[in-house]
Formats: structure tokens, sequence, C-alpha cells
């Protein structure tokens, strides 16, 4: 058997793994940067803006990571409303 014909038969299957591999790896990129950078610093800077600069310092900064990160995601959720809710009454009040 040629080495075409075994180019020709595998190469399909060869490139379906190389994109799978490579969407995986775009995927954890994106999300690693998304949860672990934006996420986190819109949270830890929401944090210090309610607290007045008092928390999240030194050891808490790894120990939370998580809760913070998750407190960037509510400031996220929490801005998208208060745009939702401005652009509603905005547009009745137009109306009206």
């Amino acid at each position: 058997m040629p080495i075409q014909d075994l180019v020709a038969e595998h190469a399909p299957s060869l490139f379906r793994v190389v994109a799978r591999s490579l969407a995986s790896v775009l995927r954890f990129l994106f999300l690693h940067v998304a949860v672990e950078f934006v996420l986190f610093n819109l949270g830890r800077a929401a944090l210090l803006v309610v607290t007045f600069g008092r928390y999240p310092r030194g050891r808490a900064l790894v120990t939370h990571a998580h809760r913070i990160s998750g407190c960037g995601a509510l400031v996220i959720v929490l801005a998208w409303c208060a745009i939702a809710l401005f652009n509603h009454f905005a547009s009745t009040a137009i109306g009206a």
C-alpha cells in the first residue's frame, strides 16, 4: 500500500483529533483567563471598594480566590441587571 493511500485514509481522523485538541486548549485558556484574571481582579476591586481597602489582602488573596472570583461574577450580573432596568424604565418614560 503506497504512502499516499495511507495518508488519504487516515488524514480526516487525524485532522479531527488535532482540531479537538486545539479547541480544548483554547477553551481552557479562555476559561483560565476569564476566571483567574478578569473575574478575580474585578471581584478584588469591588471588595476593596466595599470594605474600604481592608479585604482581600495578604493570605486571603490565595485562600479565598474562588470567592473573590465569584464576587467578580456577581458584579457583572448586577451591572447587567442595572443596565437592563435602566433601559426598561428609560424606554417606558420616553413612550409615556
